[in-house]
């Protein structure tokens, strides 16, 4: 048990392939923990726009974990605003 929530962030030097129905390749990962006194039918349920959102190019694009952590939270607040 964990006492704050959190998400893990991984991304691999090249891509590679992970499950995916049409073959593609991947190279973010994202991982979470979520605590919430919310409904479990609320708990995370906009963390599955994050890895397709616009700033994840940019999250490719950078080596600097603070400036990666920046650009989640800030793709986080949008993705929440259109709920």
């Amino acid at each position: 048990m964990f006492e704050d929530s959190f998400l893990v962030v991984g991304r691999t030097i090249q891509p590679i392939p992970f499950g995916s129905p049409d073959g593609s390749t991947t190279d973010l990962f994202f991982s979470s923990a979520a605590r919430t006194t919310d409904s479990p039918a609320r708990t995370g349920a906009h963390l599955h726009d994050l890895p397709s959102h616009q700033h994840a190019g940019e999250a490719r694009d950078t080596t600097n974990p603070k400036a990666i952590y920046e650009l989640l939270v800030k793709a986080e607040e949008e993705v929440v605003q259109q709920l």
